[in-house]
């Protein structure tokens, strides 16, 4: 019965420091929605296949845009991003992209397109 009662002990003294350890991290979902939304128009163009040319005479507008930590209290983030690319030269094109984002413990946030297609 200590054996048992020893192992079980063990399981739940590690369970709690796995839980603690992996809600430690800073959730920076929205800080990246927020940079998305103001400085996101030239990647955002880049990332759906537009030149960066195009980017200097384009503009993204976003109208809706989520992150989500890919696993809970880790620094990797997955969003998803609707946005249009316009300008007096190109037609108005709605788009969904698919970013994946990484921030450090400093709380700095790098963030790429993996794919956009239009919508």
């Amino acid at each position: 019965m200590k054996v048992g009662l020893a192992a079980v002990i063990a399981v739940l003294a590690l369970g709690g420091l796995a839980g603690c350890g992996a809600e430690s991290g800073a959730d920076n979902s929205q800080k990246i929605v927020n940079d998305i939304k103001v400085n996101g128009s030239n990647k955002l163009i880049v990332g759906s296949g537009l030149s960066s040319d195009i980017a200097a005479i384009a503009t993204a507008t976003v109208s809706d845009a989520t992150c989500a930590q890919s696993l809970n209290g880790t620094q990797n983030y997955t969003c998803v991003v609707h946005f249009t690319v316009g300008s007096a030269i190109l037609q108005t094109t709605g788009y969904t992209a698919n970013i994946s984002a990484t921030c450090d413990d400093a709380g700095a946030c790098k963030w790429q397109v993996t794919n956009a297609v239009p919508a």
